[in-house]
């Protein structure tokens, strides 16, 4: 399936319901290449939170010295085609602390020209997720374990209110 793709010029998203069962595809990419295989490029996606070289996850140029100036050093350092075919969380963070960028910024940048993205869910389906800047219409999304998306999505688009929440609305009201 992924070597048809590359000849559509198409590229595999590999969605995984679980941050542990992605790394199967990857470790096993990883397998194939190291007995002479085919290497195709490949990101492993990670959360903000875990790629974070900052002291805390704010992502605006002003509050962090990795954000700042990203796209100048990206250009300068020409960091995209140095990376390596198979990048996973821990050689982001090895890539972004040597030319001083985000690791986060640097994933999402080199999703959008790999064959192969993996990540969990979220990556795809959250309201927030900054993976939607990508031509979906140019893309072949495999979900692992679908049966557990509908949950998933549910959980993502339902708004949430919970006791303690409501009674510190009252309470205010109240003293109001």
């Amino acid at each position: 399936m992924l070597f048809r793709s590359r000849q559509r010029d198409l590229q595999v998203i590999w969605l995984t319901a679980r941050t542990p069962q992605r790394w199967l595809p990857y470790r096993t990419l990883q397998r194939v290449v190291a007995r002479g295989g085919r290497e195709l490029s490949t990101v492993l996606l990670a959360a903000k939170e875990q790629l974070c070289l900052h002291t805390t996850v704010d992502c605006r140029p002003e509050a962090c010295s990795y954000a700042a100036f990203y796209h100048q050093k990206m250009r300068e350092k020409d960091v995209l085609p140095g990376l390596p075919p198979l990048s996973d969380p821990a050689v982001l963070r090895v890539v972004g602390l040597e030319h001083q960028v985000c690791p986060h910024a640097l994933s999402l940048d080199r999703g959008e020209e790999v064959d192969l993205l993996i990540g969990d869910y979220n990556h795809l389906f959250d309201p927030d997720s900054e993976l939607r800047r990508m031509d979906l219409s140019a893309c072949v999304v495999v979900m692992d374990e679908a049966h557990q998306l509908p949950e998933r999505v549910m959980g993502q688009a339902s708004p949430v209110l919970s006791l303690e929440a409501a009674d510190q609305v009252l309470q205010q009201d109240r003293k109001s």
